[in-house]
């Protein structure tokens, strides 16, 4: 059971995810299932390649309407608070005007901070 759930967890590409997640159902390992939807909703938080999780958790809920409402939730969620956090982050960014390009970093963190 642990060595699945290892497996699961050493996931990096969401086609690999989905494509062991059809064997799993495939054989009735409902622990590998289980596993990999864990696996595909921890990565959905990642910034970058968490959008692409969520055709895993999708994946996962065919066929299992009680698991369906709360996927699509999951996913809505976290891609709303992605482009939420990427917005406030632009607003927010500071760039070194090309003027201080000699002042060292701290220097110009000091500054930007007073």
């Amino acid at each position: 059971m642990l060595e699945r759930g290892q497996g699961a967890a050493q996931l990096e590409d969401p086609e690999d995810a989905v494509a062991l997640l059809r064997r799993a159902e495939n054989s009735g390992d409902s622990v590998l299932l289980r596993a990999i939807a864990q696996h595909s909703n921890d990565r959905l938080a990642d910034p970058l390649m968490g959008p692409s999780w969520g055709g895993v958790l999708e994946a996962f809920a065919e066929g299992r309407p009680h698991a369906a409402e709360r996927v699509e939730e999951l996913v809505q969620h976290q891609s709303s608070s992605l482009r939420d956090t990427l917005m406030v982050e632009f607003q927010f960014a500071l760039s070194k005007p090309s003027d201080l390009d000699n002042m060292p970093d701290y220097q110009f963190n000091e500054l930007s901070a007073a």
